[in-house]
């Protein structure tokens, strides 16, 4: 499988297919991103975890692994949770206004 960071032999063109693989993997990602954070003190560790897949799959070319996600997940729970309070306070006073 090529690279995300190889364009290749192609002159750094990429095909349609390509162009279309990668927009398929990001809406997948934000859909699981969306469903990790359902529950509000997740929201934190969910973008976190996502923002960090994005990040090794532009530097690499490929998606971390089903086991990294989880693991970057679990670490990112408990200190995610002071974020997400704090911007459901953020949340509640906007309303309230």
């Amino acid at each position: 499988m090529a690279s995300r960071a190889d364009p290749g032999d192609t002159g750094g063109r990429r095909d349609w297919r390509d162009v279309a693989r990668d927009a398929a993997d990001l809406a997948l990602l934000g859909i699981l991103l969306t469903l990790a954070a359902v529950p509000l003190l997740t929201a934190a560790a969910a973008a976190g975890t996502a923002s960090a897949a994005v990040h090794d799959w532009t530097r690499t070319g490929s998606w971390p692994s089903a086991r990294t996600n989880v693991r970057r997940f679990g670490r990112a729970v408990l200190p995610g949770v002071p974020v997400s309070l704090l911007a459901l306070a953020g949340a509640a006073l906007l309303a309230a206004d």
